[in-house]
């Protein structure tokens, strides 16, 4: 269902994964197959240099070298390759190794140089003689003089490249045969590069050294030929090839977005309490000592003041918190050990509203019936009947962002019945009725006072004997000087504030009972919560005439406030900016570093060519002609290479067929050898796998060492290795130029680590205004420039760092292009370029998304494909058109000063239109409803597309002036919050128009915002800041001067008893505290208009009076205040008007005693008799109806109300 809901994302990760298809298929159908047969390649000689090597058209021939030169036995040697190889050769000779580096390195012939031969051994006197076991160095030019140069793919490791001596394997293993075309076996290019042929010369000249006359006779007739192994019959697909390199990349790229998205999924479920809950890290003891029985059939009841722990106990009573001591059962299962059963027949309505956004009213009701496994032959039915009882049939397909605050709490209710559920925990927000309540006979008295007087009025409590007093009040009422009286019930209410006032001895209030009795000019409520507070309003003198900041000094004020707000925020978080500045860095250092491995331009290793670098393998040979001969060469192989541990296997018949005919050979053979023993001549095969790099060297070493042994003994052996050359000058600077680190490599490395960082800057961004907190900022006077610019400054402080930081990976990872000439500094220039013109941006798309962990997961994925899409195109269309620029900065060809420019336009375009969006856009939509409401809408009222359209506000209609309370009154999705939403800017007019102190709402929005102050329905609090720390920021946007800040908000604080909560961080304060804080938020400042939308909602009975004593000291003062609420006697005690919405219109309107006259259904009489005496209550009844004809009676257990 999530999924259908969010249609868009899924349509997006269906067209990735088709994208991806589409790529696939079209790689597919470009890339040719075919069918080859097996391939049998041609001998090649390596008796003679390749021809490039005998060119004579050079102005100069080719060089060979030789260390040491001080040797007479190397000089013979060295004389006897060049009459093998060509006399052409011009010999040249060095003392020392580096004698002869330093020549290939700095001298501008040396590039003539076709090899060097260097013996690794210690001649101390030149007529010291060749040992038998020889070791020599074959040094070849570090670059491939005679093979092609492949070019490397982007951030694809190198391949081909060069002699390969750091790799025995290719990277990418094709399918098929390596280079198919190339009967020599291609790159490296030991044949066409002419090492084998070297090698073959100095190895017979060493023969000849040691046993000149057999060596002479045995190399006069032997030959020796290399050849590549066959090749079974294949599918020629490089599909296959183009598919191992970009299928990661692309699996990675295509999947992010499912992957972030059910990332997202988690992480809100946890955010919003969906799936569990995570106990905090406070150390405050919230339940101690708490023992109680909870019986089937009852109610019980948790009274307490706002932070007194009720909410915990019964978070630890269904498996949220875990218990830190004792022990809790219910129906017999301890919480602790069996909540899997407990949750069976348990049902939870917590204080906030916990639903999914993507599932409507009956399917959330369907979800949780389901997880207590409730039949679905009967869930249907039950489901409605619930929604019948609360009456929510109508909404029954909405979704919950569609309900009003009512309804919500309806459907939570809703949830934790449905089921069938025997035990249900309920945190609601408790607004007490006075008119509802039991009397308590002994308790009711003990936590009284027992007596009050407020001006002309006495409020008695009493047990019995109402007959005599009320007899005696009636008969001498005149002489006792009572004009009138009345009687009332204990209410719960009342218990509650004598109750806390026992607890907290410090607490020191007096609250007169409101009886619905009087009138609510009548009532009076006193306090005293300190007695310097005894003032008539909400202020003390010395703060109730400051002035307060305007123009300039305000502008100063307002930055440095949010800029504190954006601080407090990255501080608070830091384990999330710290995780992004590592993200940053970490990801970046390891692309870098691995991108470094693979094209590091460094000089190649040194390589021993023998058959144990491949470690045990399988060698087969086969044998032919004179056997005497041929089993003394045979006996020399087997010696040879099973000492090296390797399995020889003798060939019966032709080894090619073997080779093709066997599956193991193209895996675990890397040479094989075929030896044709004739009267006057022996022709020797060495066969090479082409799959391995060093296979036709080693294959030849193999040979040539077993014709060694065989001329001077078992102790004698060869040991070749290619030792590449050092670079010259000129190879280094191309080189670093063409394989080095590039820019496109840092880019890449930078997507999807800037895109980390980039995308965190719309966590606080998104969570402000879903909250509803910047809105109230703007109501407390936050000017929209100031208000961005703060945001923008503080990020890009934080951006600044980390772009810092990353240079020191750049300098960690050695890209000496960024840090050598000052060019750091360009590089920090550019950084701060892309910083300023990416976060605005990133505030303007924020607008798009109502979740934090959305945005940051859906800009994440909006920056990674910007990102490489844009690279990726500018990367292909540029990639031939490489040249030197020697002014960066320049607009013509490759400067990037044309780019430079357009990421100061961008960032100044994206600010402008972020100013423009946040001060007209509201206007606009506000006037374009109001016109297509006019010219359309109207003409249209029978015809619905979808579904009938609910009027949330139908035409209202009325005027509040000042010093006056106005009151909304009316059911849940009445109106009452859209119609104070409008009024300040949080919702759009499709029609009408509302002027607020002679400015209308429709064009003069920004002016108005700063002449009210607003208290929305949920707390509009910035959880990262502590309570004093958003009532400053308030106070700040205010204008209320510095100085005077702190005795304001602290009278603020006293004012709403949040004195013990001040400095605590919001997101650990209760439902109720978090309550009061957004009152005196609305409270603050100046205002001429105050909207209160349920302030009291969720407060205690103490808290709450306090609140009314405030509420009405404001509106003595003069301000003019809109109220909204649940409680009837709230409105009695604080409003002048009223008006009953019902359905978006006002059914009823007037004062409240107006009201009560014309709507009240008169006196009510409780009456309440023992269970035992039952029968005497109609005795009662028929009592009352005699006295008071046309009496009707409500019978409830225990109790009978007459009206």
């Amino acid at each position: 269902i999530f999924q259908k809901r969010q249609w868009i994302l899924l349509i997006m990760e269906f067209f990735l994964e088709l994208l991806f298809t589409v790529i696939l298929l079209i790689l597919r159908n470009s890339v040719s197959t075919k069918h080859m047969d097996k391939l049998v390649f041609a001998k090649q000689s390596i008796n003679t240099l390749p021809s490039y090597f005998l060119n004579t058209n050079k102005q100069r021939n080719w060089e060979l070298v030789y260390v040491p030169s001080n040797s007479e036995a190397v000089n013979n040697l060295i004389e006897m390759v060049q009459q093998t190889l060509s006399n052409k050769l011009k010999i040249h000779g060095f003392t020392s190794e580096k004698d002869f580096e330093e020549y290939i390195k700095y001298d501008k012939n040396s590039d003539h140089v076709m090899a060097a031969i260097v013996f690794d051994h210690d001649f101390v006197h030149s007529e010291d003689p060749l040992p038998l076991e020889v070791r020599y160095h074959l040094r070849f030019s570090y670059l491939l003089r005679n093979t092609s140069r492949s070019t490397r793919l982007l951030v694809i490791p190198k391949e081909d490249h060069g002699w390969c001596t750091d790799r025995l394997f290719p990277v990418y293993l094709s399918q098929g045969p390596r280079n198919p075309l190339e009967p020599d076996g291609g790159v490296p290019g030991y044949i066409r590069e002419g090492f084998l042929a070297v090698q073959h010369a100095v190895d017979k000249a060493i023969m000849k050294y040691h046993a000149k006359e057999a060596s002479a006779e045995i190399v006069k007739h032997t030959t020796v030929f290399i050849k590549r192994f066959p090749f079974p019959a294949f599918l020629d697909d490089n599909f296959l090839t183009y598919l191992s390199q970009i299928w990661p990349p692309m699996i990675l790229f295509i999947f992010s977005l499912t992957v972030l998205t059910i990332l997202h999924t988690i992480v809100q479920e946890k955010e919003t309490k969906l799936k569990v809950f995570k106990m905090g890290n406070t150390v405050k003891e919230a339940v101690r000592n708490l023992t109680l029985n909870l019986y089937e059939g009852q109610i019980t009841a948790l009274l307490g003041d706002n932070g007194a722990g009720k909410t915990t106990a019964l978070s630890m009573l269904t498996g949220l918190f875990p218990p830190t001591s004792g022990k809790a059962c219910i129906y017999g299962f301890e919480i602790t050990k069996d909540m899997f059963h407990i949750r069976k027949s348990l049902g939870f309505c917590p204080q906030h509203d916990l639903l999914f956004d993507y599932l409507t009213v009956f399917e959330h009701l369907y979800f949780f019936a389901q997880l207590k496994a409730l039949p679905p032959d009967i869930c249907t039915k039950e489901i409605n009947n619930i929604l019948d009882v609360f009456k929510m049939g109508d909404k029954k397909h909405s979704f919950p962002k569609t309900l009003s605050g009512g309804m919500k709490r309806k459907l939570s209710i809703s949830i934790a019945l449905v089921g069938n559920s025997k035990s249900c925990d309920f945190v609601i927000e408790i607004e007490v009725d006075p008119t509802f309540g039991h009397v308590f006979e002994h308790e009711g008295w003990a936590y009284n006072a027992g007596w009050g007087d407020c001006q002309n009025e006495i409020t008695l409590v009493i047990r019995g004997r109402f007959e005599a007093l009320f007899t005696e009040l009636e008969t001498h009422g005149v002489k006792l000087g009572i004009a009138s009286f009345g009687a009332s019930v204990t209410t719960m209410e009342e218990v509650f504030l004598q109750v806390s006032k026992l607890a907290d001895s410090s607490m020191n209030f007096t609250a007169n009972q409101l009886s619905s009795m009087f009138d609510s000019k009548e009532v009076e409520t006193e306090r005293t919560v300190d007695d310097k507070q005894q003032s008539d309003s909400l202020m003390p003198q010395d703060l109730s005439n400051i002035q307060f900041n305007t123009g300039i000094p305000l502008c100063i004020q307002q930055f440095y406030a949010l800029l504190l707000k954006r601080a407090l925020y990255t501080f608070r978080h830091w384990r999330v900016m710290l995780l992004q500045i590592l993200i940053l860095l970490i990801f970046t250092a390891f692309v870098l570093k691995a991108i470094l491995y693979y094209s590091e331009v460094k000089d190649a290793p040194v390589l021993e060519l023998n058959l144990q670098q491949y470690g045990q393998s399988f060698v087969p040979f086969s044998i032919s002609g004179e056997r005497e001969v041929a089993g003394r060469f045979a006996e020399r192989m087997r010696f040879m290479l099973r000492s090296e541990n390797h399995i020889l296997q003798l060939v019966s018949g032709n080894v090619e067929d073997f080779l093709l005919r066997t599956k193991r050979c193209s895996q675990q053979c890397i040479v094989a050898f075929n030896l044709e023993v004739y009267r006057s001549r022996t022709i020797i095969t060495a066969l090479f796998n082409n799959q391995a790099y060093h296979a036709a060297p080693i294959a030849l070493t193999v040979v040539d060492n077993i014709m060694y042994k065989f001329i001077s003994g078992p102790t004698a052996s060869i040991s070749v290795f290619n030792k590449p050359q050092p670079r010259t000058v000129n190879q280094r600077v191309k080189e670093q130029f063409l394989e080095g680190i590039k820019g496109h490599d840092i880019a890449f490395s930078l997507f999807f680590s800037v895109a980390f960082m980039a995308s965190s800057f719309s966590l606080l961004t998104v969570s402000e205004r879903v909250c509803k907190a910047k809105h109230i900022q703007f109501v407390s006077g936050a000017y929209i420039g100031i208000f961005w610019l703060s945001a923008l400054f503080w990020d890009f402080i934080v951006f600044l760092v980390s772009s810092s930081l990353l240079l020191v990976v750049f300098y960690v990872c050695n890209v000496k292009a960024f840090l050598e000439d000052n060019h750091y500094v360009d590089v920090l220039f550019i950084l701060m370029l892309f910083g300023w013109s990416t976060i605005p941006l990133i505030y303007l798309m924020s607008f798009m998304f109502s979740s934090s962990a959305a945005a940051y997961t859906r800009l994440l994925i909006f920056n990674v494909l910007t990102g490489i899409s844009s690279f990726f195109l500018v990367y292909m269309i540029d990639a031939n058109d490489i040249k030197y620029e020697e002014n960066y900065y320049g607009f013509q060809g490759h400067g990037i000063g044309k780019y430079v420019i357009a990421m100061i336009v961008t960032g100044f375009l994206f600010l402008i239109l972020l100013f423009l969006i946040e001060a007209y856009l509201w206007t606009c939509k506000s006037l374009c409803c109001n016109f297509l409401y006019g010219c359309f809408f109207r003409k249209q009222k029978r015809i619905y597309f979808h579904c009938v359209p609910v009027v949330a506000v139908d035409k209202l209609t009325f005027k509040v002036n000042k010093g006056e309370c106005f009151g909304l009154l009316g059911f849940n999705g009445a109106g009452k919050s859209s119609t104070l939403k409008m009024l300040t800017g949080d919702e759009t007019i499709t029609s009408g128009e509302a002027i607020i102190d002679g400015r209308n709402i429709l064009t003069k929005m920004t002016e108005i915002r700063q002449r009210i102050s607003y208290c929305p329905a949920h707390n509009p609090l910035l959880e990262h800041l502590t309570g004093y720390e958003m009532l400053t920021l308030h106070a700040h946007l205010r204008g209320v001067p510095k100085q005077y800040i702190p005795a304001y908000v602290k009278n603020i604080i006293r004012a709403l008893l949040l004195d013990a909560f001040a400095d605590e961080l919001i997101k650990n304060y209760s439902g109720g505290t978090k309550r009061k804080l957004s009152t005196g938020i609305a409270l603050l400042g100046r205002p001429d208009i105050i909207f209160l939308d349920k302030p009291s909602s969720g407060m205690d009975p103490v808290a709450r009076r306090f609140l009314w004593d405030i509420v009405l000291r404001t509106r003595e003062s003069g301000k003019a205040i809109v109220l909204t609420s649940h409680s009837m006697e709230e409105c009695e005690a604080l409003c002048s008007r009223l008006a009953i919405m019902v359905n978006g219109k006002f059914k009823c309107l007037g004062s409240p005693r107006y009201l009560k006259n014309k709507c009240g259904s008169g006196y009510t009489l409780l009456a309440k008799t023992k269970r035992h005496k039952q029968a005497e209550m109609q005795e009662l009844k028929t009592f009352i109806k005699t006295i008071f004809p046309g009496t009707g009676a409500q019978a409830q257990p225990s109790q009978s109300s007459f009206c």
